[in-house]
């Protein structure tokens, strides 16, 4: 990466929920930056972007050695949403196509020496027996997601040396409101579902431990990673220490919030969509509280989002824009029923090739 003050940043993925976002800061800020996607999730909008800057449609397998080498930082964001993929026929190929073109777009990143952030998942984590996880922990992924991402973790391991520093960036639980919204994201389901129907719906026991992250700050700490100067490959737990919450208390906080019940979702209710099928009877097997001293060493002014705080932010948002009626039974909102409905119109193939 050169030494300039402001490098010249790639973000692929930008139409997506966290994409979004963070080109909205990039810009506010004045960074020099363009971006490319494959457009997927255009009619995905919930509210307008005012944001304007230089995009390209164009699938991440398809970006040439010519135009990627022009730039000294590339933020990877492509890739499919933690969700249930029971309507998937084959769940791991799915998610191997993600796996192969990430492997592919970091070897040029070295080839030119890039700097390469990867938007990773602390549900790598999984099934813990431990609390408190760090970097080092053991990692026990249990859904085709999160093997998928620790599975390109250890291809960037494999392809860093002194010349190739990638760091990987384990996001926790996001909430908070973007243009491109996702109402498959616990929190923002529940809030939404409070506001909307005066009651949350669990569709498990709420026992599990998750560390949750405000939207607003994880671009932060993408801003903030394109200045990192670090010499080899370097994982950092994206989340704060306060935000470790089990799923029923989130929920309660919510309910508290919004003056809202809590039940819990009955085999007969008849929404897909906020269904999680990774749950049976009752038990979500995925449970992890998570340490996040090292990103408060590595980036001690940030100031992470109280859960709460964020949720009363959100609730103020709300208030100034108009959600549709039917916002909950919308796939738009529901990344992998949305790419399901977009294979099976046949817009995409079976391959995530865009159709022509």
């Amino acid at each position: 990466m050169s030494k300039k003050k402001y490098p010249k940043i790639l973000v692929g993925g930008s139409e997506g929920y966290i994409g979004t976002k963070l080109c909205e800061l990039l810009k506010k800020k004045g960074y020099n930056f363009e971006t490319f996607d494959i457009n997927l999730f255009s009619k995905c909008l919930l509210y307008p972007t005012k944001s304007k800057y230089k995009k390209i449609f164009k699938d991440v397998r398809d970006i040439e050695d010519d135009y990627l080498k022009n730039f000294d930082v590339y933020i990877h964001l492509p890739g499919i949403s933690n969700n249930p993929v029971d309507n998937f026929k084959n769940k791991k190929k799915i998610y191997d196509i993600t796996r192969k073109y990430t492997k592919s777009i970091a070897k040029k990143c070295k080839k030119y020496h890039i700097k390469f952030i990867f938007a990773s998942s602390c549900s790598v984590y999984g099934e813990a027996k431990k609390k408190n996880l760090n970097e080092n922990s053991k990692c026990n992924p249990i859904t085709h997601y999160s093997q998928n991402k620790l599975d390109i973790e250890n291809d960037l391991r494999k392809l860093s040396d002194k010349t190739f520093a990638p760091i990987i960036l384990r996001i926790s639980t996001l909430f908070g409101f973007s243009p491109r919204m996702r109402f498959d994201l616990a929190l923002s389901m529940f809030l939404v579902m409070a506001i909307k129907n005066k009651k949350i719906e669990l569709n498990s026991d709420g026992q599990s431990w998750r560390p949750h992250l405000y939207l607003n700050d994880l671009v932060k700490v993408f801003e903030k990673s394109i200045f990192l100067k670090n010499k080899k490959l370097e994982i950092i737990n994206v989340g704060s220490d306060i935000n470790n919450f089990k799923i029923i208390d989130v929920a309660n906080m919510i309910c508290k919030l919004t003056k809202s019940e809590l039940n819990f979702l009955n085999k007969k209710n008849k929404n897909n969509l906020i269904k999680d099928k990774t749950v049976n009877y009752g038990k979500d097997k995925r449970n992890y509280s998570v340490s996040f001293k090292k990103i408060k060493k590595i980036f001690p002014k940030i100031k992470f989002t109280s859960v709460k705080k964020g949720l009363e932010q959100d609730i103020k948002f709300i208030k100034k824009i108009n959600l549709p009626k039917n916002v909950l039974n919308d796939k738009k909102y529901f990344r992998l029923f949305y790419l399901s409905h977009l294979i099976k119109t046949k817009k995409i193939d079976k391959n995530l090739r865009i159709n022509k």
